[in-house]
């Protein structure tokens, strides 16, 4: 009985804990890795820090994940860097309805 619950109790801690944490781990790293490798791609370009309003990592279904980048002069504008093999490709501009905003949008009834 006591073996039992010893076993109990490294499963439920491998289910609720590590394995979550993991997978927001490497999440996070992922996100990470596209921000910094489409600034460095971006940059590489010719394209100066001061042009870019934001780059944001993101995962959307079909491509993985992507960068969204926020120019300056094109707030309305969203471009979108994905990583095929080792290299960063932009896979098209999509018009926003809104401006890039750093705050939480707010959704009211």
């Amino acid at each position: 009985m006591i073996r039992l619950l010893k076993w109990g109790a490294i499963l439920l801690f491998l289910f609720v804990i590590l394995i979550p944490v993991s997978i927001w781990g490497y999440v996070s790293y992922q996100l990470n890795s596209i921000e910094n490798q489409t600034i460095d791609q971006l940059l590489h370009e010719g394209y100066f820090d001061e042009e870019m309003m934001a780059v944001e990592g993101t995962f959307k279904y079909g491509l993985g994940f992507t960068a969204e980048v926020y120019f300056k002069d094109e707030p309305h504008v969203n471009y979108n860097y994905i990583k095929r093999g080792e290299e960063i490709i932009n896979s098209g501009p999509y018009e926003t309805l809104e401006a890039y905003s750093p705050e939480p949008k707010r959704f009211t009834q």
